[in-house]
């Protein structure tokens, strides 16, 4: 799936993700996480959000997530609210 325009999901809030995603004109995935919990969690957000990603078939996406300490769901369930906002279907 082609990622046609530039959403944002989530919140600031504990607990909680801001999450954008845009198009990569450049191809590919690439993921960029701030925040408080991402010097620590990196790597299980970057998975995170990776799986949905591969789930949905988006292929050429660039996902800015700045992290609250977000619980897994959360960030599986922004990244997949993204994607659909990305998609018209939210």
């Amino acid at each position: 799936m082609k990622i046609e325009k530039e959403v944002t999901v989530g919140t600031e809030e504990r607990e909680d993700v801001l999450l954008t995603l845009k198009p990569n004109p450049e191809g590919g995935i690439k993921i960029n996480i701030t925040g408080k919990g991402a010097e620590q969690f990196g790597e299980e957000i970057r998975s995170a959000a990776m799986s949905v990603l591969k789930e949905m078939n988006v292929e050429n996406a660039i996902v800015e997530i700045k992290d609250n300490w977000a619980f897994d769901y959360a960030i599986r369930a922004r990244t997949r609210a993204a994607v659909l906002a990305a998609k018209g279907e939210v």
